[in-house]
């Protein structure tokens, strides 16, 4: 009787551990918002030369591409600043038209890739799209609430 109870306690104790140890990693509300306001403090440059980089440390872009690639970022950024500061849109309507621009861009891009680039930026792209689900961020469910 004394090992069954010591046994409840055991799995009691992971219980709790694993919780606690849960609440540790996620960001509280306040950390993601302030994430949030750091990343939409840049500007459409800043942000377009980020964009340019990271695509460039993965894909290995020419200096043509490069720059094409930057001018990319740069109008669609610029748009979507103009979209994120408009006081009359819905929010439904913001993110609607911010996806129309993100799509554009992706589309754009991926004209001036070689096909060995494009199976990279495919690959990398399935990677993100697998992590998103594992972490539940499904944005194609309709019921998917932010």
């Amino acid at each position: 009787m004394k090992s069954f109870k010591l046994g409840i306690m055991a799995v009691a104790s992971m219980f709790a551990l694993n919780s606690f140890a849960q609440a540790e990693k996620a960001p509280s509300k306040k950390e993601a918002k302030l994430k949030m306001e750091k990343r939409e403090m840049k500007t459409p440059e800043q942000k377009a030369e980020h964009q340019t980089l990271r695509l460039n440390e993965k894909l290995a872009l020419s200096e043509d591409q490069k720059a094409k690639v930057y001018e990319i970022n740069l109008n669609v950024n610029n748009k979507n600043q103009v979209i994120h500061e408009n006081k009359e849109m819905t929010q439904e309507f913001k993110k609607e038209a911010l996806k129309g621009n993100n799509e554009s861009r992706d589309y754009l891009i991926r004209e001036l890739l070689t096909d060995g680039q494009k199976t990279k930026l495919d690959a990398m792209q399935e990677k993100k799209e697998t992590k998103k689900a594992e972490h539940g961020h499904d944005h194609s469910d309709p019921n998917h609430k932010h």
